[in-house]
């Protein structure tokens, strides 16, 4: 009898069973080396225009005898906004809040006013709890940084300034020490950090920055050691050195239209001496780091007590306050956003060049909910609101994003 392994080709013998069964798992052992020392995907978070809107969505809020830790934890969640807590700052501090439909930068006044001291700042990268100075003096320092690579810029090649310059994807793991994190993304740039012992032994939870290059991402995590970055004499090199609160650096504020009188004038108030150039709502001032953080505070403080204020308070002009109507019947998304914008209303619209919102433009709005008189809280938000995630009316633009 001949033997039956040679017989059927849909029978195929065992020793060739094996094989591929050797060859599959090979390959799955592969793809599982191959992946398994990636880092797990990050969640995005927003910047920008998406960090504004989300930040400025109102939302309610209640909460007694909850942890700040897990309230900054669970409104980075929902806004979708890193929300930086320094790290001298106790999680377990207790914080209560009653918001009801605020904008969640009054959410973040609430949770400071339990730390002594202390305050909160925005940035386009993120949203920062800390002390006062710590968390105003952060936007000049990210600055800063940015002119260290340029101070070297004649020292370094082409591809140093590309590794200085890009964004990079910065995580770090439960119990993570500054130190190696520091070290693991100066590598990463292609940068030599001198002193690094500066940087006090500490072990943190895990966290993630938003893409900032490495001299930004590294002023971030030594500015709550009370030390920063300098430049050395070799090209891609630095030193961590003390903040100087009493370094003179040049800042530009960018102040809301309707403030810039109050702005002016409690500036002039507190830090007289400071060098203001205006330039529309724009303010170029050279003054020091400590004067920087009191000016940085006036125009915080009055920018957010300005959002949460009462409708009753709105300045005159303001679109919260403002009746609108529309008399057509229907028309493209697109078509009233350029008519409003050619009467003078501000709209900002996160992602407006992307194909998906282009789209939305296309989309057409029945009008008939927009013929009576209605107050620009309510009149916005009824005729956005099912085309946009959230529609924000402030005193002298509105929001619409998608995200």
């Amino acid at each position: 009898m001949g033997s039956e392994t040679t017989g059927n080709p849909d029978c195929p013998p065992e020793s060739w069973k094996m094989t591929r069964l050797l060859k599959t798992l090979g390959l799955l052992l592969l793809a599982l080396t191959t992946t398994a020392g990636a880092p797990a995907s990050e969640p995005v978070y927003k910047t920008g225009k998406a960090l504004e809107a989300a930040l400025s969505a109102r939302i309610s809020w209640s909460s007694q005898g909850a942890e700040l830790g897990d309230q900054v934890h669970d409104l980075q969640e929902q806004s979708q906004v890193i929300i930086l807590r320094d790290r001298r700052i106790d999680p377990h501090l207790l914080a209560a809040i009653e918001a009801e439909a605020q904008p969640r930068t009054e959410i973040l006044r609430q949770l400071t006013a339990a730390v002594p001291d202390g305050g909160f700042c925005v940035t386009e990268w993120f949203a920062c709890i800390g002390t006062k100075e710590t968390v105003h003096r952060l936007p000049m320092l990210i600055v800063r940084s940015k002119n260290l690579v340029n101070s070297q810029r004649k020292k370094l090649s082409n591809d140093q300034v590309r590794k200085l310059s890009s964004n990079l994807n910065v995580h770090w793991e439960q119990l993570a020490e500054p130190r190696q994190i520091l070290l693991t993304y100066a590598n990463a740039a292609g940068a030599k950090i001198q002193n690094l012992e500066a940087v006090p032994h500490d072990v943190w939870s895990d966290g993630q920055l938003p893409g900032m290059n490495f001299p930004e991402m590294a002023t971030v995590i030594l500015n709550q050691f009370d030390l920063t970055l300098n430049a050395t004499e070799t090209a891609a090199e630095f030193s961590v050195v003390p903040v100087d609160m009493q370094e003179t650096l040049p800042h530009r504020y960018a102040v809301n239209s309707t403030l810039k009188t109050s702005v002016i004038a409690g500036w002039k108030e507190n830090i007289p001496a400071a060098a203001v150039k205006w330039t529309g709502t724009n303010a170029i001032v050279t003054a020091t780091l400590e004067q920087h953080v009191v000016l940085n505070s006036i125009v915080s403080d009055l920018t957010y007590s300005a959002s949460n204020a009462p409708i009753g308070n709105a300045p005159e002009g303001s679109l919260r306050t403002t009746k609108f109507q529309l008399s057509a019947e229907r028309a493209t998304i697109g078509e009233l956003i350029n008519y409003f914008r050619a009467n003078n209303v501000s709209i900002s619209i996160t992602g407006e060049e992307s194909p998906a919102m282009k789209a939305v433009f296309r989309e057409i709005l029945r009008l008939d909910k927009a013929t009576e008189k209605q107050v620009g809280t309510e009149f916005f938000p009824r005729l956005f609101g099912k085309h946009f995630k959230t529609v924000t009316v402030l005193d002298d633009r509105v929001i619409l994003s998608a995200e």
